[in-house]
Order: structure tokens, then C-alpha cells, then sequence
């Protein structure tokens, strides 16, 4: 593997806060916690240090597969972790602020995950609707009451992009296990599920067409999430079990806010 000797100080604007911070970020070092096909890939696609600081898509395979390192790997000590983390997020940021929707889409989905210490479904919903809008050509700005309903229907759209995945990983956890002694979702469970994300579409006004476009971006977008959670729940345990348990909870507190 070759070597990449490149640190640098990026000025970060954070989609919360109007203040800069600085941020340090050693992408020769961060590399070294990924997997070896998953270093030789980054090298082979992004190792020349322009392209590795410019591409927004480098950024986000970086992030997202650094937060993977840390999901996955349940050696690793908590403080460890937490900088796994920090590291993932920063990364995700800075693609997202350099015009990456998939980064955005990583985003929300990993705010959306209640085993971690920041699980937050406001923040989850903010990067998923900022990963749907719309790219504004006009120069004139639009007229306030017309951005509210644009920022209505855009959070509206991004409840129903989190619904469409969490039924998306309910179904994996369904077919996994339904015909085995020990299941992750009995029957009657995925029956109530489909019935409350059917509720969660009426709510919202989802129309079939809509439904399928969306559907069709969650698919794209989450295939690498959902590839993971089909390999690692192969095994059943409590640990599993659990993650099932969890994932049908999210989708009834939708249904309940």
C-alpha cells in the first residue's frame, strides 16, 4: 500500500452553528483503521492528495466505512470508539458540505440508530431532508411562506425515506429467521409493522408513484446497510435480537409523532 503523507487543516462550517472550527484531519492515519480492500480501493480511486481533499465521494467512503469499522468491531473500547466516531462524522460533514447527498443520507441514518450514545431523530430528519431538496436555479428567494411549506414537505418526505428503511430492515430480520425455531420478528410482529407503515403513508399523503420513488433512492442509498445487516444477523443471538426489537420501535414512535 502506498503511502500517504497528507495533513491538513480544514476549515469546517457545521450545519448547526454559524462559527468555524478547525479541524485536524490525518487521512494517512485514518486510513490505516479500514480493511485492507477497503484501503487499496480508496488508494486506487482517490490517492492523489487533490482528488482525496476535493472529492466529496472520497470523503464519504472514507466516513462511512470508518463508522463501519467502529459498528462492527465490538473490541474496540469505548473512548476508542467514540473517536471512530467523531472522526466517521466529521469526515460524513465535510462531504456533505461539499455537495454529497449520500454522505447526508449516512447521516441520517446513523442519527437515526438508537444503540448509539447519540442517537437523535431530529438531526436524522434534518440530514435526510437536506439530502432530498431540490437544487433552487432561481436566483430570486423564494417567498417565506413558500419556504416553509417546501421545508414541511421536504421533512415530510424525509419521515417517510427513515419509515421506508426501518420496514426495509424489519423484512430482513422477518425473512431471516421465519422459518427457524428462533425468530427476530414473529409473524404477527411484521404484520403490525407493514400495517403501521401503511398508517405512516396515509398520514402522510404518500401516493404510490411517490412511494416508489422513494423507495428507489432508500434501495440506492442503503444497499451497503442493508448487505451488512443481512450478513451479520445470520447468527441469531441477543445481541440481534435486540437490534430487531429496536428497529420495530422506531418505526411505531414515527407512527406516534
Amino acid at each position: 500500500m502506498k503511502n500517504i503523507s497528507v495533513i491538513v487543516f480544514l476549515l469546517v462550517f457545521l450545519f448547526s452553528t454559524k462559527f468555524i472550527y478547525s479541524t485536524e484531519i490525518d487521512i494517512r492515519k485514518d486510513l490505516t483503521l479500514l480493511k485492507k480492500n477497503d484501503q487499496d480501493f480508496f488508494l486506487r480511486n482517490c490517492g492523489k492528495s487533490k482528488v482525496m481533499l476535493s472529492s466529496s465521494e472520497c470523503l464519504n467512503f472514507l466516513g462511512i466505512k470508518l463508522f463501519l469499522v467502529g459498528y462492527h468491531n465490538q473490541s474496540i473500547s469505548n473512548p476508542e470508539l467514540e473517536g471512530i466516531y467523531k472522526k466517521a462524522i466529521n469526515y460524513l460533514e465535510i462531504a456533505g458540505k461539499k455537495g454529497s447527498k449520500q454522505a447526508l443520507k449516512n447521516l441520517g441514518w446513523i442519527f437515526s440508530n438508537k444503540e448509539l450514545s447519540f442517537f437523535d431523530l431530529e438531526k436524522s430528519s434534518f440530514y435526510f431532508a437536506n439530502s432530498n431538496k431540490t437544487e433552487i436555479t432561481k436566483k430570486k428567494k423564494l417567498d417565506t411562506n413558500i419556504e416553509k411549506k417546501e421545508a414541511k414537505r421536504t421533512t415530510n418526505y424525509s419521515d417517510i425515506i427513515l419509515a421506508i428503511t426501518l420496514i426495509k430492515k424489519i423484512e430482513i430480520f422477518f425473512e431471516t429467521t421465519k422459518s427457524k425455531k428462533n425468530k427476530y420478528v414473529t409473524n404477527e410482529q411484521y404484520n403490525n409493522a407493514k400495517k403501521s407503515f401503511k398508517r405512516i403513508l396515509d398520514n402522510k399523503q404518500i401516493n404510490k408513484t411517490k412511494l416508489a420513488e422513494l423507495e428507489k433512492k432508500v434501495i440506492e442509498s442503503s444497499n451497503l446497510i442493508f448487505t451488512f445487516l443481512k450478513e451479520d444477523i445470520k447468527i441469531f443471538n441477543k445481541e440481534n435480537f435486540n437490534k430487531a426489537n429496536q428497529t420495530l420501535e422506531k418505526l411505531n414512535f414515527l407512527l406516534k409523532n
